[in-house]
C-alpha cells in the first residue's frame, strides 16, 4: 500500500476522532488490514495497524493484532512489546497472553512462557489451548510431575484426544509409571485412528516392561 493511502487513512480518522462515526472508520480499516492478513501481506496490515494506533493510541486488540503478525514476520521484540502494550491496556484479554506465550516460547523463555500460560488459564479456566500449551510445556521441559497433573486437569474439562493423550502417557513414562503410559497408549490406539507417534510412544514403554513380542508388533505398525 501506498504512502498516500496510508496518509488518507491518518486524514479519515483523524476527521472522525471525536465523532462516533470513527468506530465505523476504524472497523473499516480493521478489516482491510484483516484482508492484508488473509492475503499474506503481512507488511500492509502491519502499517495499517500502526495508521490506526497515531490517532487512536488505546486499542488493545489492534496491539495484539499487531503482536501476532510481528511474530509471524519473526520480528520478535517487537511482537512481544506489542503483546505486552495490548496486555496493559487490557489485562484480562486471556487470547493476548497466550499469543505472548507463543512467541516468548519460540525464544525458550520457559519460565515467562508458563507464566503468561498461567495467566491466560487464571482468566478463563475454560481456555482449553492455553491449558494444553502448559501442559505441552511442562512435558518439553521435562518436569513429568507437573505436565501428569496438568493434562489430568486438562481432561477433567475436555474431551481427550489423541495427541495430548500420548503426550499424557509420555509424562507417565517419565515417572517410571509405565504400565498405566502402556494402557494409555493402547487406550489411545483403540480410540483413535492409527498414529505413528502413539503406537512408537506404545512400543517404547512396552520394551520398557519387557513385553518384547508385542513392542516389536506395534512399532513395526509405527513404521508402515
Amino acid at each position: 500500500m501506498k504512502y498516500k493511502q496510508f496518509l488518507i487513512i491518518i486524514v479519515v480518522l483523524l476527521s472522525f476522532k471525536s465523532n462516533v462515526v470513527a468506530q465505523n472508520k476504524v472497523q473499516s480499516f480493521l478489516q482491510q488490514a484483516a484482508q492484508s492478513e488473509k492475503a499474506g501481506n503481512l507488511d500492509e496490515a502491519i502499517s495499517i495497524y500502526l495508521q490506526i494506533l497515531q490517532v487512536f493510541p488505546d486499542i488493545a486488540s489492534v496491539y495484539n493484532n499487531l503482536g501476532t503478525n510481528y511474530f509471524e514476520l519473526q520480528q520478535y521484540d517487537k511482537a512481544i512489546f506489542a503483546l505486552e502494550k495490548s496486555i496493559a491496556l487490557n489485562p484480562q484479554d486471556e487470547k493476548t497472553y497466550f499469543n505472548l506465550a507463543i512467541v516468548l516460547w519460540h525464544l525458550k523463555r520457559t519460565d515467562e512462557t508458563i507464566s503468561a500460560l498461567q495467566k491466560a488459564v487464571e482468566i478463563n479456566p475454560q481456555y482449553v489451548k492455553a491449558r494444553t500449551k502448559m501442559c505441552d510445556v511442562w512435558l518439553a521441559s521435562n518436569q513429568a510431575n507437573k505436565a501428569v497433573g496438568c493434562y489430568e486437569k486438562l481432561f477433567s474439562i475436555v474431551s481427550k484426544d489423541v495427541q495430548s493423550n500420548s503426550n499424557y502417557g509420555v509424562a507417565l513414562m517419565r515417572q517410571n509409571r509405565l504400565a498405566e503410559a502402556v494402557k494409555i497408549f493402547e487406550e489411545n490406539d483403540k480410540t483413535f485412528a492409527a498414529n505413528a507417534e502413539n503406537l512408537n510412544n506404545w512400543g517404547v514403554a512396552l520394551l520398557e516392561i519387557r513385553r518384547f513380542k508385542q513392542a516389536v508388533s506395534v512399532l513395526n505398525r509405527a513404521l508402515k
